[in-house]
């Protein structure tokens, strides 16, 4: 900023430098041509020269009044930069309500984020790891658990079963720990699940899904790309 106002000044007189001498030798030439002897050639030499000087007078006053001009502008521009500048500056200054705290928010972020984005899935290893193995009654075979809990489904939750049913639903828990029932709707697939998990005292949670295979919806939850957490269903 301050080599451009050197630079106006030095413009500026530069200008009013050769205003001033195209108006001496304006003045000299006039009087010469006032003071001569009545010589026509002297005149009329005099008298080009004059003209010339008057027409040259325009036009540098012209390019002073422009130069004048454009300066002003620049000027109007730089002020309304620093106007803008301070403004902003005075805007991101921290207040003392909002303290601003560099290098530890990161850190403090991606603590919470590890600790919270499984945090059902984590829950459930944790009560694994704490889990203590229930002393069980050998002496019940599978007919007598299969013919118990099909009264039990019968009597206390109103579910009426063949005893051929619960006898393949319940071999086949011994075999893989995900089983797929499958059948028409409204004949007890999720109820018998359900049934199950009451006679044995172990609440369980329905899931609803949705029946085609291109059903885009994750079993056990999906993850939030804003909010950086697994949401478990």
């Amino acid at each position: 900023m301050k080599s451009n106002k050197k630079n106006s000044k030095t413009k500026y007189i530069v200008m009013i430098a050769l205003v001033v001498i195209v108006g001496i030798i304006l003045a000299v030439a006039f009087s010469a041509y006032l003071n001569s002897n009545d010589k026509t050639v002297v005149r009329s030499e005099v008298s080009y020269f004059i003209i010339a000087l008057l027409l040259a007078l325009p036009v540098l006053l012209l390019f002073l009044f422009i130069a004048l001009a454009t300066d002003k502008k620049e000027v109007k521009i730089e002020r309304s930069e620093d106007v803008f500048g301070t403004k902003l500056a005075q805007t991101m200054q921290p207040t003392s309500a909002y303290p601003v705290v560099v290098g530890k928010v990161k850190e403090k972020d991606d603590e919470e984020e590890g600790r919270s984005r499984f945090c059902m899935l984590c829950t459930l290893d944790a009560n694994r790891a704490r889990f203590q193995r229930t002393t069980y009654d050998e002496s019940i075979t599978l007919k007598r658990f299969c013919e118990e809990f099909r009264n039990f489904a019968c009597s206390k939750l109103k579910l009426y079963y063949s005893i051929d049913d619960i006898r393949r639903f319940i071999a086949g828990l011994t075999v893989t720990k995900i089983i797929i029932l499958q059948g028409m709707s409204g004949t007890g697939k999720t109820s018998l699940a359900y049934a199950l998990g009451e006679f044995l005292d172990n609440k369980s949670t329905v899931v609803p899904v949705q029946p085609m295979w291109k059903e885009r919806t994750d079993l056990v939850g999906y993850y939030n790309e804003f909010t950086k957490r697994f949401n478990e269903t």
